[in-house]
């Protein structure tokens, strides 16, 4: 890693950041991909089952096709991600999208585009849960590194929607069975969370080593920083007014969002 000085301004510490992601990404998804092939050939050689055996085996045969084309193409796609304006507008709809899912969407698509909006909403789920410990920390820092006073979440270049669209749309790209896609979906989203955890947990003691000051929070995002992460599961009907004009809760998780 290149070195800059403590002295160093804001903006010269941020690019820096901001090649530690790209250098990152490379050996995120090389991690995601042995992480994946690993844990299916477990899964080989524990099936009972003829028919699951054979999906798993033709999982496993895919990643290996198409692993090169898995790798360029999500470091593309971070790189991509780093040098847009936080939050772009294809993000932020997929984010809300994910959130907001609706009985009457669902009318409008197949089975296998319902059960991959559910692993991609379960998936932002799980990141969101696993970063916990590290992002709220931060979003602050990074913000501080732009000049923002308080902290806006959609302005850390590192957020894990953007690295969750970028595996998502790589997934998307390889020309493999729906099935498949699901597979390797569940496998790597189990592992993204954690790693991305690591790294921010790197790119915070990077940035407290510098003597970067953190941007502030809001009271109402501190407010709401102390609620669970929930993501709402597709629903089999629209909720239900309540008496009073409110409505109903969808769950049992609380208020929708992670609220950093």
């Amino acid at each position: 890693m290149s070195s800059v000085p403590p002295s160093s301004p804001p903006s010269a510490v941020l690019q820096e950041c901001l090649e530690d992601a790209r250098r990152e990404a490379r050996l995120l998804i090389e991690k995601l991909v042995d992480f994946t092939r690993h844990s299916l050939r477990q899964r080989e050689s524990a099936g009972r089952n003829f028919n699951d055996r054979n999906a798993v085996t033709a999982a496993i045969d895919e990643l290996g096709r198409h692993q090169r084309a898995l790798i360029d193409g999500f470091v593309t796609r971070v790189n991509q991600g780093l040098l847009e304006s936080p939050q772009t507008p294809g993000e932020k709809s997929q984010s809300q999208s994910l959130m907001q899912l609706k009985f009457d969407q669902l009318e409008l698509m197949d089975e296998d585009q319902v059960q991959s909006r559910v692993e991609l909403a379960r998936a932002l789920q799980m990141t969101l849960h696993a970063v916990d410990p590290s992002l709220p920390e931060l979003n602050t820092l990074s913000c501080a590194l732009q000049g923002l006073p308080v902290v806006i979440p959609e302005r850390n270049p590192f957020r894990p929607e953007m690295y969750l669209r970028a595996l998502q749309q790589t997934l998307e790209s390889v020309s493999v069975s729906a099935a498949v896609r699901m597979v390797w979906t569940q496998q790597m989203c189990s592992l993204l969370g954690k790693e991305l955890n690591d790294f921010y947990r790197f790119l915070n003691h990077k940035l407290n080593q510098r003597g970067i000051k953190p941007a502030l929070y809001t009271v109402a995002q501190q407010e709401a920083s102390n609620r669970p992460v929930y993501v709402p599961e597709v629903l089999p009907a629209a909720p239900t007014p309540a008496a009073g004009g409110g409505r109903v809760a969808r769950g049992q998780g609380g208020p929708t969002g992670a609220g950093r």
